[in-house]
């Protein structure tokens, strides 16, 4: 039994030595291969870095919503016509309650000194005295024609004399009148061509003011809300024309919707001089994406389901002179003061191929420049048509399908 144990032990032994050779020339190749690595010459090291970030093309509901700290207030009146009294002639009592879209009179453009009424007066003055005038003239010509007839001998020849005199200064005097006439015509016409009919802009009572101007004092009350000037680039768009609001009070009644809504001092162009954006701050809870801040804005949480903005308002308008604003429904009991927020929706797509913006560069106008991944893992340069934007994701019109991969710029490109 104990020349069996020691050949079992003897052969277990010669086995872990095995065993121990092998891990040892594992670990030696390991080392090695390190050893290779650590070593390699740095033009035959791998190129490359990390891989760039793609995005998928994607076709799905798109929703962008604007969320801004609101007050409420009575509804702001309307200036109507020219502020300079001599060149509104109103068709309307002062006071009178209008409806929107009623007549109020018209704007006529002041010519020198005379108003469009002064030189259509002028003008029918001027025709009357023509007619006057043109009716003495032919008592005269009948008196000469009548004193040619009746005259004898040499008397006859003075009297022929008289009557052709007669008539030549009656011609000359009408056309006098005709022309003075015609140049008046022509004044009067171009000042009609310059007039434009007011109209009411919305139901209220027609106010004349003391200044000469007028305007028209809705009833009721508003939610007015300032926008920092880089959200009209989402809110004027022809799918924001069609906007509505809802709006939530705090500690007020159940949310309500409003409509149209309407802006304020959004006239876009260059060199406004309007203050820069303030910032971006605060944060979001929307499922999606939801950015906050504003010029001079305290900021805030957007809450609303897609992609939503949320900017502080600090008061009825921004630093800019930008608001939006809407009409509370009548059923609604409110009071000038209360605070809230107004979220408006710019566009409510229930189905748009949608693309990250990131993966967008060299954005002009209405048209970006996106990098495709190709079919063969190449890579080309494609222009887009770009739609509307929740200021994280665009709606893309033209140039790429669902399913395509688009890359995202890279550092050199943002």
């Amino acid at each position: 039994m104990s020349k069996r144990r020691a050949g079992r032990a003897k052969a277990r032994s010669a086995r872990g030595i095995t065993i121990g050779a092998a891990v040892v020339v594992v670990a030696a190749a390991a080392v090695a291969a390190a050893l290779a690595v650590d070593f390699e010459e740095p033009g035959e090291r791998s190129s490359g870095g990390p891989a760039p970030v793609e995005h998928l093309v994607q076709e799905r509901p798109f929703r962008s919503v604007v969320t801004l700290d609101a007050q409420i207030r009575a509804r702001q009146p309307h200036p109507v016509g020219p502020s300079d009294a001599r060149e509104a002639e109103w068709s309307v009592a002062d006071g009178a309650r209008v409806a929107k879209g009623t007549v109020l009179g018209r704007h006529v453009p002041a010519t020198g000194e005379k108003s469009l009424a002064d030189m259509e007066t002028e003008l029918a003055d001027a025709r009357r005295e023509r007619a006057d005038r043109a009716r003495l003239l032919d008592v005269d010509v009948d008196q000469a024609e009548e004193n040619h007839r009746k005259a004898t001998g040499e008397e006859k020849a003075t009297a022929g004399s008289e009557l052709v005199r007669t008539r030549l200064v009656a011609g000359q005097e009408l056309e006098k009148l005709d022309v003075q006439i015609s140049r008046l015509e022509a004044k009067v016409s171009a000042a009609r061509g310059r007039t434009r009919t007011i109209t009411a802009p919305a139901a209220g009572r027609f106010v004349l003011g003391t200044g000469g101007g007028a305007e028209v004092r809705p009833e009721g009350f508003e939610t007015s809300a300032a926008v920092p000037p880089v959200l009209m680039y989402r809110l004027d768009t022809p799918q924001a024309a069609r906007a509505a609001a809802v709006i939530k009070i705090t500690g007020g009644p159940a949310e309500f919707s409003c409509t149209p809504v309407t802006y304020r001092g959004a006239e876009p162009g260059e060199g406004a001089g309007a203050a820069p954006y303030g910032g971006v701050g605060g944060s979001s809870t929307a499922e999606g994406a939801g950015t906050t801040g504003g010029a001079g804005a305290t900021g805030g949480t957007g809450t609303t389901a897609g992609a939503g903005t949320t900017a502080g308002a600090g008061g009825a308008e921004d630093a800019s002179g930008i608001s939006a604003s809407c009409a509370v429904p009548s059923s609604v009991r409110v009071y000038a003061g209360l605070v809230g927020t107004m979220a408006i929706t710019v566009v409510d797509l229930p189905r748009a191929t949608v693309l990250d913006a990131s993966a967008i560069r060299l954005a002009a106008g209405e048209k970006g420049l996106v990098t495709v991944r190709t079919a063969d893992g190449g890579t080309e340069d494609r222009t887009v048509v770009l739609g509307p934007t929740d200021g994280l994701a665009y709606v893309i019109t033209e140039g790429l399908r669902p399913g395509e991969t688009v890359l995202a710029r890279s550092e050199e490109q943002r």
